[in-house]
């Protein structure tokens, strides 16, 4: 079994920077996010600050993390804003990981 260490609110790294929390979800730091959704950390620091997304409650300042499913949310809601603010038509939303 690989060895693990503790994170914010009970969340356990596991061969490396794989991030899984008590509850059994995926978590992700603002690299990993960044790198999942082909976008620069940048944007991930964006969106948070945009309100988008939160990280979880007790990670620290300077290396966030973030539940998967508030990431994804998060792009859906970017991608969603960036239509609005277009003037676009399109109504079409780009595709969120789904695994």
């Amino acid at each position: 079994m690989p060895s693990a260490r503790t994170s914010a609110e009970g969340i356990r790294a596991f061969g490396g920077d794989h991030l899984i929390g008590p509850d059994a979800e995926e978590y992700w730091t603002t690299a990993q996010a960044a790198d999942a959704l082909g976008v620069a950390p940048s944007t991930i620091s964006t969106w948070r600050a945009r309100g988008y997304m939160e990280p979880v409650k007790g990670s620290p300042p300077r290396r966030p993390i973030y539940r998967r499913v508030d990431v994804v949310r998060a792009e859906k809601r970017a991608y969603q804003a960036a239509l609005r603010t277009s003037g676009s038509t399109k109504r079409t939303s780009r595709s969120a990981l789904t695994s």
